[in-house]
């Protein structure tokens, strides 16, 4: 991995956002938007904005999976989890 590009991934994990996102990922292994949302007390239109961004790079990977609510009808929720790529990133930027 070049320099400009470890810079331009080092760019991308440290907005605010995004670095929320990172943590809460490390910390539960994956976890869907409305999860993150909730958790990070954030909007989930600005939670799958980010995600789409960190999935461009290469740094998140997601997957569409049916959840079954305790009532109700089963849906359709993404599940994002952290690349290898992301956590060698943030390992040699010591994040």
């Amino acid at each position: 991995m070049s320099v400009e590009e470890k810079v331009r991934l080092a760019h991308v994990l440290t907005h605010p956002a995004r670095y929320q996102i990172v943590k809460l990922l490390q910390n539960k292994g994956r976890a869907y938007i409305a999860e993150m949302a909730d958790d990070l007390l954030l909007d989930r239109k600005l939670i799958a904005f980010h995600i789409r961004i960190m999935e461009r790079e290469g740094l998140l990977e997601t997957s569409l999976e049916t959840k079954q609510p305790p009532k109700g009808n089963p849906v359709l929720v993404r599940y994002a989890r952290l690349t290898d790529k992301a956590i060698k990133t943030l390992e040699t930027c010591k994040i």
